[in-house]
């Protein structure tokens, strides 16, 4: 029977309430005798499961709950012997059915008070085992109960110290009041501080941070205490023997650089890192730097733009990955107190370094504790920051969150590929990344920190900031920057249209003749044209980037693409892509090492070498010498060939003379020399066809509301994009490229041309991929790239417009548009469409 475990479950819970309706008899016996102290440990768990199943049937409803309850009560609660916790423990079902607000606080505090007060040791985890069995609320605690439980707190006992903590938390749980735990906190701590708390041995006093440190737990209420909870456990740890406060500082400090030579995944480097963030926190002061705090922090220092493997211990990925998430939470803290306090001392390549290790771990780690505490510290870092510079939102996602990006898409770094491995994790974490700097890069009131990071351990701020608003063009610089990160394929599949919120939190308009209507040229022309140079300036179109541009396009398709086409438009008609020849292209894609001038090699007579030519040859050895070199030269060659093949210059050596080799190598050299100048050039000009590319294709795939806006767009930008697109053809360097380009900008013409006069989409896309063909076939490309004239299999999927697979199906699906037909049909039908519904 092959079920899974809440199947499992309920069909338990089905089959014992049918066996409960089969013992009507027996339960009734089973419940009368519930009034007997002698006979309930018996028939307790049946009654209690009967409670819990069938609480509306007639043998439930006929329990006396008020004598049902104090005989339960005077069993749970012995004047001699201890009860049996496990047996009670399955008595949840017939406490709550007895028990209610009312007679929680009348009829069994009371009780608990009085046996407490007799026999703490025996009552308070009796006590503790009822309060976690209990489902329901109560309004207040009445009585003193709270204080004798405190007072409990200093009990020699161990266990009953252990079940006071227990006992308070689930008191706090149990109450609605919010007040209470901050009464129970202040009452502990009252009592930890005074003269009880000071006499008390260290046990006790752990125990009374123990019910600190509890109350202070997410789960129970807010965090807000746990700066005072560690201060109070340094005091603890400080003042043994009689010793004065400072007197263990010192030692923390040697502890915190005790690690410096061990390997970074080694526990005794997460140990100095705990001392560090414990000295830090018990020395740091806000504008005053702890004497000798960077020999203390020595594992934190960065001097300079540093690799990952020059980086300090406690900032390495490898350490990160290994460590708890404790430690994580220490080397939070650490970086935390430093922004917050010592922000001057910190240069721009260290607060670099430590918003990558924030971002990073904000990726990466699994516990809710460590998250929360990044929350408050990236948002309350960067509300400081900007309260001295308004952009710094746009520069902390600019240089350190979109690197990071571009590095998760490349996946290098170990700690990246394991955030990488739960990639909706990732992608959601990413986007609540993204979303929380954009908040706090363009909010005007930023509150106290406790009502927006409730779960944090981190010292609460509770100044309010009033920011200066930002700019226009400063809130396209953040937006655009920040839609990097939200368009890495992670993402995709947990939000569709992420940006939207975005565009709200910035302040920014959603739709395309929002933004036509509400940026002036003079707002967004500076900001666009910053992008555009960004995106020239990447060696290729990452994925992040590629749906980054399309989103802009649409989003704004007059203002960012036109900016976008009138910047390409003058790139490429540069004499550095136009002027390259044909003869260089051809070098460009000769494999290295090989020579392209095969008229060299066909202007030398071919012969095998002999005496009589080496004489005619040279005179710079003797014979003998020369034939020496000769057999040396053959004997290797004969060595080569069955290791493997052999080498260009090898394979000629048998039939050049010296002379004719040494001009074969000057020739390699001078088109090498060729080979990477047009490479590089190739290079660059590849990258902005592919731009284009997507330009054409993103205009051309999407369906505005209002269809005249990509109208607009042509009529301010076709004429130079089809010049150089045209240009580009007929020249050899990145005609191949141009033809996709080209094909889609040719369909987006035509199909917005015949739009009004053919209201069938799928003729419509018809004539117009015919159109865009003919008009490509026309100009007569340069330079095509077939692959053995096979059409592309259907579809093809690609990273890129400018990859060499892509290209060739680019190239090969254009060809065979032209080879269905001829070109006089072609131009006839052409002509057709332009008379009759253009």
């Amino acid at each position: 029977m092959n079920l899974g475990f809440a199947a499992y479950r309920g069909f338990c819970v089905q089959m014992t309430a049918f066996i409960i309706k089969l013992t009507i008899g027996p339960l009734k016996a089973a419940f009368s005798m519930l009034t007997s102290i002698e006979n309930i440990e018996k028939f307790l768990p049946l009654a209690s499961l009967a409670c819990t199943l069938q609480k509306d049937s007639d043998v439930v409803k006929s329990i006396d709950k008020s004598k049902t309850l104090a005989t339960l009560l005077e069993y749970a609660f012995p004047e001699k012997k201890p009860v049996s916790l496990c047996v009670l423990k399955h008595s949840e079902g017939i406490l709550n059915y007895c028990l209610n607000e009312a007679t929680f606080n009348k009829e069994f505090l009371p009780l608990v008070n009085k046996k407490i007060r007799r026999s703490a040791e025996t009552s308070i985890p009796v006590f503790q085992v009822v309060l976690d069995l209990l489902e329901f609320q109560i309004d207040e605690i009445e009585g003193d109960l709270i204080d004798i439980l405190i007072s409990n707190l200093l009990a020699s006992n161990s266990k009953t110290r252990n079940a006071t903590v227990a006992s308070l938390v689930s008191l706090v749980k149990l109450c609605k009041n919010p007040d209470l735990k901050f009464i129970i906190f202040k009452k502990v701590n009252t009592k930890l501080s005074g003269p009880e708390g000071r006499r008390a041995s260290a046990d006790v006093k752990l125990s009374l941070l123990d019910a600190l440190g509890s109350l202070s737990q997410p789960s129970s209420t807010s965090t807000s205490f746990y700066p005072d909870v560690l201060k109070d456990f340094l005091d603890i740890i400080t003042s043994e023997a009689g010793k004065l406060p400072k007197a263990y500082i010192p030692l923390l400090a040697t502890m915190a650089q005790s690690a410096k030579k061990e390997a970074p995944a080694s526990d005794a480097v997460s140990r100095s890192l705990a001392a560090a963030c414990l000295w830090l926190m018990s020395t740091s002061q806000p504008g005053k730097v702890p004497e000798g705090m960077w020999n203390v922090l020595g594992d934190l220092k960065v001097t300079q733009s540093m690799s990952q493997h020059a980086l300090p211990n406690w900032l390495k990925d490898c350490f990160l990955l290994t460590a708890s998430p404790n430690v994580h939470s220490y080397l939070v803290s650490c970086i935390y107190i430093l922004f917050t306090h010592h922000s001057g001392t910190l240069s721009n390549e260290q607060k670099s370094v430590f918003y990558r290790v924030l971002m990073i771990l904000w990726l990466y780690t699994d516990s809710e504790e460590v998250l929360a505490d990044l929350r408050c510290c990236i948002f309350n870092t960067l509300a400081s920051e900007r309260k001295y510079d308004n952009a710094i939102a746009h520069k902390i996602i600019n240089n350190t969150l979109n690197p990071l990006v571009l590095e998760t898409l490349e996946k290098n770094g170990d700690l990246l590929n394991a955030a990488l491995d739960n990639q909706s994790r990732f992608g959601q974490r990413l986007i609540q990344l993204v979303s929380l700097i954009t908040t706090v890069g363009s909010c005007t009131s930023i509150k106290s920190k406790t009502i927006i990071f409730p779960n944090s351990r981190l010292p609460a701020s509770y100044e309010k900031l009033v920011l200066k608003e930002l700019l226009i063009e400063e809130k396209l610089d953040l937006f655009c920057a920040a839609l990097c990160g939200i368009s890495h394929p992670a993402t995709i599949e947990i939000e569709k249209r992420p940006w939207l919120r975005l565009l709200k939190t910035i302040g920014l308009p959603h739709q395309a003749c929002g933004v036509k209507n509400a940026l002036s040229e003079k707002d967004c022309t500076e900001s666009f044209k910053r992008v555009v140079c960004c995106l020239l300036k990447l060696p290729k179109l990452d994925a992040a980037h590629r749906l980054m541009l399309q989103r802009l396009i649409q989003w704004s398709p007059m203002k960012f693409a036109s900016c976008l086409a009138s910047k390409l438009s003058s790139e490429l008609s540069r004499d550095d892509f136009l002027q390259v020849t044909s003869d260089e292209v051809g070098i460009m894609v000769t494999e290295r090492g090989k020579l392209f001038n095969q008229a060299l090699l066909d202007s030398f007579p071919r012969y095998q070498i002999n005496k009589a030519n080496i004489k005619k040859e040279s005179k710079l050895y003797s014979l003998d010498i020369q034939l020496d070199i000769m057999e040396a030269q053959k004997q290797k060659q004969e060595k080569q060939a069955p290791e493997g093949k052999v080498d260009f210059i090898t394979s000629l050596a048998t039939q050049l003379t010296a002379t004719q080799m040494d001009i074969v190598k000057a020739e390699i050299a001078r088109e090498e020399e060729i080979r990477t100048r047009v490479s590089k050039v190739f290079s660059e000009g590849s990258h902005m066809m592919d731009i284009l590319t997507v330009l054409n294709d993103t205009l051309l795939h999407w369906r505005p509301e209002d269809q005249s806006i990509r109208l607009q767009f042509l009529i301010e930008n076709a004429f130079n994009l089809w010049n150089v697109l045209t240009s580009h053809l007929q020249r050899p360097l990145l005609s191949p490229l141009a033809i996709g380009a080209q094909y889609r900008l040719g369909r987006l013409m035509a199909e917005i041309a015949i739009s009004h006069s053919v209201n069938n989409a799928m003729v419509r896309r018809q004539k117009a991929r015919c159109y865009a063909a003919w008009a490509i076939r026309i100009f007569s490309p340069c330079r095509v790239m077939l692959k053995d004239n096979k059409p592309p299999a259907s579809p093809y999927l690609f990273a890129s417009f400018a990859d060499e697979a892509c290209v060739y199906a680019e190239n090969a699906e254009w060809d065979s548009i032209c080879h269905a037909h001829s070109l006089k049909h072609q131009t006839e039908a052409v002509n057709e469409m332009l008379s009759k519904e253009v």
